[in-house]
């Protein structure tokens, strides 16, 4: 594990480079790549340590991916991107193990939290993604 923990700045660098901005202003869907160990056992010392529950035995594996990425919504995207870049407040479980470090992209959706959420999840997962949204693995 190289990649650094992204930070707000970088955030908004991110999406003016991928030209999200605008996309990135109002509701929608989001992901982020995560940062994780090339071992279970890494993966399974990181939820420990960070006092959240440990996802399945199978799932342990899988996190162990070189894509892995987290799927979430809001109803201000940059400012929920700028949260977890932070860290300081309403961490996900995956993020609290794991660092995001980079913007895998933006979807704006006006009812992110119907079904866009675990949609957006299912297309990364098709493209090979390891996808970890609303609290568990795809």
């Amino acid at each position: 594990m190289t990649d650094a923990r992204l930070t707000p700045a970088e955030v908004n660098e991110t999406l003016d480079h991928q030209g999200l901005l605008a996309d990135a202003t109002g509701a929608g869907v989001y992901a982020l790549r995560v940062q994780t160990p090339d071992s279970a056992e890494a993966v399974a010392r990181a939820f420990f340590d960070a006092g959240v529950a440990e996802p399945p035995h199978e799932a342990l594996s899988r996190l162990t991916a070189e894509d892995v990425a987290y799927v979430g919504a809001s109803m201000c995207v940059r400012d929920r991107l700028a949260e977890h870049a932070r860290g300081d407040v309403r961490r996900a479980t995956l993020l609290r193990a794991f660092d995001p470090v980079d913007v895998v992209g933006v979807w704006p959706d006006p009812e992110p939290f119907t079904t866009a959420e675990r949609a957006r999840g299912r297309e990364l997962r098709a493209d090979g993604w390891t996808v970890w949204t609303d609290g568990r693995l795809l």
